[in-house]
């Protein structure tokens, strides 16, 4: 893993855990110091393909020991990657590459639309070769000052398939930030709901008028690495658990073991996918990540049962990740969207 990120520094992030866990700290330290080592845009547009395999291992030994900062970091690479695939550079992706701003993603609503289901909630308008944008958005996070938000948005006035991309600035006039309410383990993410009204969006950040392909284009990577946000918990919550496997614990040798195999069985499928994620079909993509999550949750569950009374403990490491695996249902594409997408 040294060859991928320093070990001190997975060490500072496993230190900082139960601060942001508390919501006393936020993640932009973490995201600073990935920056300094070159390693946010790891891995992000069609010509850095061949780097997939490292962002997995990445984000895997993140969520292992954080999933708080493994999330957030998954949000703002994928801003990043939202614009190589657009062939966009200039001083946004700059700042998102150092971490000098943050990026958030909020492609749910067309996750949605898609499959079927909703219509994406944002309207835009033609505004000389820019957009102005009004309308809410349901959930984003990392929103900090500074941040850019990657939304799909529906030009009404165009027809009713005509459909874009963009990013705001969440600090452009027109954009409020709810308050952030308090949440199980992702307090430090920085997450709410906004409402934009007539926010001007310029040409250098309307990153699709393609909606489909966009997503299509990049949804391989956001499922393959939310995908090891998964199973580094998962992976973690296996090992912390079988520590304890003695005494009367020692009866649910049979349980643990058939978890472990489990998780060590969707980790080679998860890795093998990066190293070759154009021969993939996008229901296998969706099943691994349904079951990932569901994997995570059974992990958690079987380290608190092991751990026992300790673990009951608001504060202790094993409560810390029941509630980080009760969040990975509800992250878009949510599980009742994957049982669809992975049919």
């Amino acid at each position: 893993m040294t060859d991928v990120v320093d070990r001190a520094l997975l060490d500072r992030v496993a230190e900082r855990a139960p601060a942001l866990d508390r919501g006393d700290d936020d993640v932009r330290p973490a995201l600073r110091e990935l920056g300094a080592a070159g390693l946010l845009d790891l891995g992000t547009g069609p010509d850095r393909a061949g780097e997939l395999p490292a962002v997995v291992t990445l984000v895997e030994e993140l969520a292992a020991r954080c999933l708080a900062t493994a999330f957030a970091v998954w949000a703002h690479r994928m801003v990043i990657d939202y614009y190589a695939h657009a062939g966009l550079g200039g001083v946004d992706v700059e700042a998102l590459v150092r971490a000098e701003r943050c990026g958030s993603t909020g492609l749910a609503p067309a996750l949605r639309e898609l499959a079927g289901f909703d219509v994406v909630p944002l309207e835009a308008r033609r505004d000389g070769a820019g957009l102005r944008v009004s309308g809410p958005v349901s959930w984003a996070s990392n929103l900090v000052p500074g941040t850019l938000l990657a939304v799909p948005v529906r030009l009404p006035d165009e027809g009713e398939r005509a459909r874009a991309v963009v990013v705001v600035d969440v600090d452009d006039p027109g954009v409020t930030v709810h308050p952030f309410p308090r949440l199980l383990a992702m307090n430090a993410t920085a997450s709410s709901s906004l409402a934009l009204e007539d926010v001007a969006v310029g040409p250098g950040r309307v990153l699709s008028e393609d909606l489909p392909s966009f997503v299509g284009a990049c949804r391989p990577r956001m499922v393959l690495v939310q995908t090891a946000l998964c199973l580094g918990l998962a992976r973690r919550a296996v090992d912390e658990g079988r520590s304890r496997l003695r005494g009367v614990a020692a009866s649910l040798s049979p349980r643990a073991t058939q978890v472990a195999d489990a998780v060590a069985d969707a980790r080679r499928l998860l890795h093998g996918i990066a190293a070759r994620p154009s021969g993939t079909a996008p229901r296998e993509l969706a099943a691994l990540r349904q079951d990932a999550a569901r994997l995570a949750g059974d992990a958690t569950r079987l380290e608190a049962a092991l751990v026992g009374g300790a673990g009951y403990v608001a504060d202790s490491p094993t409560a810390r990740r029941l509630r980080e695996a009760a969040f990975l249902p509800v992250q878009a594409p949510t599980e009742p969207l994957l049982e669809v997408l992975r049919r």
